[in-house]
């Protein structure tokens, strides 16, 4: 097992804010607030396709970067109170109480010491929880984690009667690694588990900068873990979803259940995942503007510094690929990388992937659905991809536009791959295992452009991605030309005798 990058010198955490620096900074996000709705009631808006509720969101929220007192722990207290004050009433769900479990980390490395005498527990006094163990390569890389600790997560049910219990989302919020909650999510998910009329499994994984990784991703395997092993959930009804930094985490769990020869899940979902933590691809300079998260790297409370744990990240976003996952696919870049078994054999689960074309992710989310299909041609398992760019949209527009036509027609997409494309797959691949057909492999990657809610002609995608990768290659060094390689043009299949077969239902009547 290969040594793990350093994690010292150790980022430094600001203080909480006093009293006068709290009102302060109420007054101060007041004049920026009231300078947005001034720029966007004489200016209009930034983009063409953006209310001006949306816009004074854009707005006030990049600035929100100038407020000293604007921290970590502020936004979770706020949001934590807002929670607490609000009377949040979901439409067509429930929320049930919340459910535990103790984690078991153990190494796959049998000169592990620490997992042969069994780690150090957390002081909980006698278990009564479900014990669920987690064998992993990253627990001899990074020794100084601990090895046993509670993980909480809640359902949100549908209300009607008759809902599929044996489907099940499992979702990980975003926040960057180090805000957000299960439940400022519940308004979020709740349309959507009335829509599947299915449960979601709503986790609670620990953030930073007080856990650092690989901490989340041991919450998240523990958690797909806990659904198959407790709850008796089949693992290809299991949808893993996530939302920024949560979308980063469902897709490394994915990877992780694959290197490590566990089952996988029935699909992925994934709304503007955080795939690139170096953050280099034109697209975080190109939409600096435009997008309302100003970067979490580099900033003057640097997210990613806390999620590793260390002001020294470089090495560690540019070679590690559970930490940066664009980079699963393509050949190792250093021999520090935690986990070395790279099991590309195995078939990926079908994925969706949405972005908004001015996010500063929209680079680094194409670039994850090139090489995800380009992966899974080159080892024969062709696994379908999808990429939805929504012009001019924000990161994660189906959660923070959710008014608009965009985000509309987005979580309706979700909705239709999820009980087309994921629902179908362990069917659909069983048959094709007995007739020895896998269809045509050259429609591994599907991408549409849309506008205003509405889907363009194939030409936009491809012109789109035309456009964009010429920059994503003298960034990256990447040779290849995804044109001629996934032979595109790509975009709304004209002829639906070739598209991939786990995607015919999705692309009927579309």
């Amino acid at each position: 097992m290969s040594i793990a990058p350093a994690v010292d010198p150790v980022p430094r955490v600001p203080k909480q804010p006093n009293f006068a620096q709290k009102v302060l900074a109420l007054g101060h996000i007041g004049v920026l607030l009231v300078a947005a709705v001034v720029r966007t009631l004489f200016a209009g808006p930034e983009r063409p396709n953006r209310s001006k509720s949306t816009d004074i969101f854009v707005r006030t929220f990049r600035s929100l970067r100038r407020v000293p007192a604007v921290t970590v722990h502020s936004i979770r207290n706020a949001s934590a109170a807002g929670l607490k004050r609000a009377k949040i009433v979901l439409k067509g769900c429930t929320v049930e109480p919340a459910v535990q479990w103790r984690v078991q980390l153990e190494s796959t490395d049998v000169s592990d010491v620490a997992s042969a005498q069994g780690g150090t527990a957390d002081a909980a006094g006698v278990d009564v929880l479900p014990v669920i163990t987690v064998q992993s390569q990253l627990a001899s890389a990074f020794p100084t984690r601990a090895r046993s600790w509670t993980v909480t997560a809640e359902w949100i049910v549908p209300t009607e009667p008759g809902f599929d219990t044996d489907r099940v989302v499992l979702f990980f919020h975003g926040g960057g690694y180090c805000i957000g909650s299960a439940p400022s999510y519940r308004m979020n998910l709740a349309p959507l588990c009335k829509r599947l009329r299915r449960r979601f499994f709503n986790v609670e994984y620990r953030l930073s900068p007080e856990a650092v990784f690989p901490d989340a991703l041991h919450d998240a395997v523990s958690s797909f873990l806990y659904l198959t092993q407790v709850e008796g959930i089949r693992p290809e009804n299991i949808t893993v979803m996530g939302d920024s930094a949560g979308g980063n985490l469902a897709h490394v769990l994915t990877m992780f259940l694959r290197d490590h020869d566990l089952p996988l899940p029935g699909g992925s979902v994934l709304l503007s995942p955080w795939v690139d933590l170096a953050q280099t691809l034109p697209s975080v300079r190109d939409y600096y503007r435009y997008d309302y998260l100003g970067g979490l790297k580099g900033a003057r409370e640097d997210y990613v510094q806390y999620f590793l744990g260390t002001t020294h990240t470089d090495a560690i976003t540019a070679s590690e690929r559970y930490v940066s996952p664009i980079l699963d696919g393509i050949a190792p870049t250093a021999p520090t990388e935690a986990v070395s078994v790279r099991n590309y054999d195995r078939a990926m689960p079908p994925t969706y992937i949405c972005v908004g074309g001015d996010e500063l992710l929209l680079d680094s989310d194409m670039l994850l659905a090139m090489r995800l299909a380009r992966t899974s041609r080159n080892h024969g398992t062709h696994s379908p991809v999808v990429l939805e760019v929504y012009e001019h949209q924000i990161h994660v527009f189906p959660f923070m536009a959710p008014r608009s036509a965009d985000a509309h027609t987005c979580r309706e997409q979700m909705c239709w791959f999820i009980e087309s494309v994921v629902d179908a797959a362990p069917h659909a691949v069983r048959k094709q295992r007995m007739t020895g057909m896998v269809g045509d492999e050259r429609y591994t990657l599907e991408t549409r452009y849309f506008r205003r809610g509405e889907v363009l002609p194939p030409a936009a995608a491809t012109a789109f991605l035309a456009q964009r990768w010429p920059g994503i290659r003298a960034t990256t060094g990447d040779t290849w030309e995804p044109m001629r390689e996934l032979e595109l043009p790509i975009g709304v299949v004209r002829d639906r005798t070739v598209v991939h077969p786990l995607l015919t239902g999705f692309y009927a009547g579309k």
